[in-house]
């Protein structure tokens, strides 16, 4: 989800300059990929829960709102 949601959500508030785009994405990716992991951590404190459930939880929403955006 990281690679096909970031870079719409990073032109959706940076525009569509490359020069601004490209970073935005690095810290928007980086960011929630850090998110998802110190959620999926608290979640299950004393087991393990991957951090990519949780980041599937959270991007599925969202682009399923890109999709229905761009129609």
């Amino acid at each position: 989800f990281i690679g096909l949601l970031v870079p719409h959500l990073a032109r959706f508030w940076a525009g569509f300059d490359q020069r601004n785009v490209l970073p935005v994405s690095m810290l928007l990716g980086a960011t929630l990929m850090l998110l998802a992991d110190v959620l999926a951590r608290a979640l299950a404190f004393p087991g393990d829960l991957p951090a990519g459930a949780v980041l599937a939880l959270i991007g599925s929403p969202c682009f399923v709102w890109l999709v229905r955006r761009r129609g």
